[in-house]
């Protein structure tokens, strides 16, 4: 983190109350790792989040169908991952 960052989140947080510094001050002080397990429990939490809708809305979905589906959803907006999906159903599709 470089000083400016340090200057601005100081800034910010003098206007916290005390629980809520010293609750960010924990995190702060928590290994990385954590912080990466944190995302991948909201990553995880967002694909059943789908994946429910999913259901809901087409109830036979399963599977490898319904994977796609989720992985379509959650990576809407990168036209990369989106042609990569449509080369595995277009692959599956030819087997």
């Amino acid at each position: 983190m470089n000083t400016d960052d340090t200057i601005q989140r100081a800034d910010s947080r003098s206007k916290l109350s005390y629980v809520d510094r010293k609750y960010l001050e924990a995190l702060d002080q928590r290994p990385p790792y954590f912080a990466l397990l944190q995302v991948q429990d909201m990553i995880d939490s967002v694909k059943a989040m789908y994946a429910l809708q999913l259901r809901q809305e087409s109830p036979s979905l399963s599977g490898k169908a319904l994977r796609i589906a989720v992985a379509r959803r959650f990576y809407a907006a990168d036209p990369a991952a989106l042609r990569m999906l449509d080369r595995i159903e277009a692959a599956d599709g030819r087997q």
